[in-house]
């Protein structure tokens, strides 16, 4: 699948008589930018690296990171002010939000994350916390 400048793949491996997986890669001009892969397929293992790579698309407020490990109905929620965005409008809100914190001269943006939780229910993670950009 192409998201803007990058392909991203994901599927499954398997050597015969030895061991299979899964695995998910990105790249980007010519390079490899993301290498996600596990043998003997854990899920919650995979659910867990995909959670990573989207709270470091996060950490940089880099879109493109994020939308690529998401689904095409992926909704985002915006709690403050009950704001649900498909992906487009999420990569939007996410531009103009990068925009404010860097505003009068605050230092680049870079998010952190505080008290992070994870719950598993079935197959799925859920992950809570909080977030948080320095000087915004």
């Amino acid at each position: 699948r192409k998201v803007g400048n990058m392909i991203f793949e994901a599927g499954d491996w398997s050597v015969d008589d030895f061991d299979s997986g899964v695995y998910m890669h990105a790249a980007q001009a010519g390079r490899i930018i993301l290498d996600m892969t596990t043998n003997s397929y854990d899920a919650d293992a995979f659910n867990e690296d995909t959670l990573a790579a989207y709270r470091l698309g996060l950490t940089t407020g880099d879109s493109e990171t994020i939308i690529r490990m998401a689904t095409d109905s992926f909704n985002f929620t915006w709690v403050p002010e009950s704001m649900v965005m498909n992906r487009d409008e999420y990569v939007q809100f996410l531009g103009k939000f990068k925009e404010e914190a860097e505003k009068d001269g605050r230092p680049k943006f870079s998010m952190r994350f505080n008290n992070l939780i994870q719950r598993k229910v079935g197959n799925t993670i859920f992950e809570a916390g909080d977030w948080i950009v320095d000087g915004y």
